[in-house]
């Protein structure tokens, strides 16, 4: 029997960049869900499609959310 495994750092990431803009990033993660080839239904809120990803696809979105606000975090450090 595996492990389970962990996504709470991921799906705080999905959290955090939910709450900073949420119209936004939803539209981005509906984007990125067709570049993954993953079908959203219609209808589905934020919270669904994330709740509907795979394992595997909650951390390739956490790991792209996360090198995001690295980035972010470079830029103002940059200003």
């Amino acid at each position: 029997m595996s492990t389970p495994i962990d996504l709470s750092p991921q799906l705080g990431m999905v959290s955090f960049f939910q709450k900073l803009d949420s119209a936004g990033f939803d539209k981005s993660l509906r984007l990125w869900c067709q570049q993954q080839d993953f079908r959203i239904e219609d209808g589905w809120t934020t919270n669904v499609i994330v709740s509907q990803l795979s394992d595997e696809l909650v951390i390739k979105l956490g790991a792209l959310l996360r090198k995001r606000l690295f980035s972010k975090v470079q830029e103002r450090r940059e200003l």
